[in-house]
């Protein structure tokens, strides 16, 4: 274009309202709701025809002023594009997918009140029967059998708790605590007034873990045997000392027991599918109740 001939540049005028409107367009679907791109204005590029004349103007009136300084021999048609730049608008990053549920305490404590029976505001119960109960004190939980020499563990369970669950536990070993000491994690508790049932893991003062069936009435039980293993090999390990932590667990219908965090029994019981967790412990005449107890315990979920 001559800088003295105004047609071409009235041409240019109206091409560039055109090119205007075609820009606001653009920039108005890269702002709606459904926009696929995000647009980004960049520099102008003159041209004659096909040939370059002038790159990367910094905007449209640079471009003109080429133009209109250029002297040309005959009437031209100049072209001032812009570089747009197109993005597709990122998609939205998917939904992180949900953690595994952590696990979740149902019931924790330190037995910080002295209570015969052990409640803890009702959360613990035992059906009165023929078995004897939980108490604590100086901050430990114990049983209180240790006179008729029989089958009367004390046991206690947290009522209402269903499901699968892991219960854990903290020893408390007394000097006069001798073989005649036994803790007990109880899985699957129901209770009324003439019967106990549950699986019973079993920790011996000497180390041994034995899982025992009770089976409801009185003084009818069932020791498990490798027949019913998952397996796992039922070894001692040494002797329980103040601070071991025993763990059980309901996973179903099958029942696992640790010590420090050892798998020490494993066994599998079609028939016991329901029942709350809980814990028990059996002393004999002539040793005290408190010889082997536990300073706290958590129950939670899986």
């Amino acid at each position: 274009m001559k800088n003295t001939n105004p047609k071409p540049l009235k041409e240019r005028e109206v091409s560039n309202k055109k090119s205007h409107v075609a820009v606001a367009a653009l920039f108005a679907a890269a702002g709606s709701a459904d926009a696929t791109n995000t647009i980004t204005r960049g520099s102008w590029d003159l041209y004659s025809g096909t040939t370059p004349i002038a790159t990367g103007l910094p905007n449209e009136q640079s471009c003109v002023d080429v133009i209109i300084a250029r002297t040309d021999p005959a009437p031209t048609i100049y072209t001032c594009r812009e570089k747009i730049s197109a993005l597709p608008v990122a998609a939205p990053a998917p939904a992180p997918s949900p953690a595994p549920p952590s696990p979740g305490v149902i019931h924790s404590s330190s037995f910080g009140s002295d209570e015969f029976p052990l409640s803890e505001g009702g959360r613990w119960t035992h059906t009165p029967n023929s078995w004897t109960f939980v108490q604590s004190q100086g901050g430990s939980a114990f049983g209180s059998n240790g006179i008729t020499n029989s089958y009367d563990d004390s046991y206690a369970y947290l009522g209402g708790v269903t499901g699968d669950y892991t219960i854990r536990a903290t020893v408390r070993r007394q000097s006069t605590c001798s073989s005649s000491c036994e803790l007990e994690l109880l899985l699957r508790v129901t209770d009324d007034s003439n019967n106990a049932r549950a699986v019973e893991m079993l920790f011996d003062s000497n180390g041994t873990v034995q899982p025992v069936r009770w089976n409801g009435p009185f003084g009818s039980f069932y020791i498990y045997g490798s027949a019913d293993s998952c397996p796992v090999p039922w070894t001692p390990s040494s002797e329980l000392r103040s601070g071991d932590v025993i763990v059980a667990q309901a996973s179903g219908n099958t029942f696992r027991a640790w010590v420090n965090g050892m798998l020490k029994a494993c066994v599998v019981d079609a028939t016991m599918s329901k029942g709350a967790p809980g814990i028990g412990f059996f002393i004999r005449p002539g040793v005290t109740n408190n010889a082997l107890s536990i300073s706290d315990v958590t129950v939670s979920t899986p």
